[in-house]
């Protein structure tokens, strides 16, 4: 009659522990109350520069107009008049900015001046590496969730595990030789 009794017993308390673990796998109900607290994170991003200077030129192109010497020397005189009648036409100048360029003729030396006065050039150039960039466009925020249970649900949370401690003590004392 012990022997049936003790393997009742343990039976039950196998049982006990089963359904116990079935209890315990199922899934989670949420908590009603939920605490967030979203914490953004900050991200930098990286550049390269690229600075290029291109130093200033100053340059000039002067050409000597020789007198035109023929055989004929009556078409020589007209020639050469013909010749500086065209180049005093020829009086350009560009400028942009800082930078200009001129063309000109020299009526007392008789000399075709081309001049070019180009100022320093500095050219930047930033690239931001494309790494950093899809690191950016994923989601920068983290949502943390405080499960916020009610007072009366934990403490009957620790009541119910000291009664299961209590009650597996009890078991233990009625199987001990």
């Amino acid at each position: 009659m012990k022997k049936s009794l003790k393997y009742w017993f343990t039976m039950l308390l196998i049982l006990l522990a089963v359904s116990f673990l079935v209890i315990s796998c199922k899934a989670k109900p949420q908590p009603q109350n939920t605490h967030t607290i979203e914490k953004t994170i900050e991200t930098k991003l990286d550049s390269v520069s690229t600075i290029k200077i291109s130093k200033a030129i100053q340059d000039s192109l002067i050409l000597k107009i020789s007198q035109i010497k023929t055989a004929k020397p009556e078409c020589d005189s007209i020639t050469n008049a013909e010749i500086k009648h065209v180049l005093q036409r020829l009086n350009n100048v560009k400028k942009s900015g800082n930078n200009e360029f001129g063309i000109f003729f020299d009526e007392l030396k008789n000399e075709l001046v081309i001049y070019a006065d180009i100022k320093e050039a500095i050219e930047k150039d930033t690239k931001i590496l494309k790494s950093l960039i899809s690191d950016l466009k994923n989601s920068k925020s983290q949502t943390i969730v405080k499960e916020v249970y009610p007072k009366w649900l934990v403490w009957l949370a620790i009541a119910g595990g000291l009664s299961i401690a209590y009650i597996l003590y009890r078991f233990s004392k009625i199987f001990r030789p």
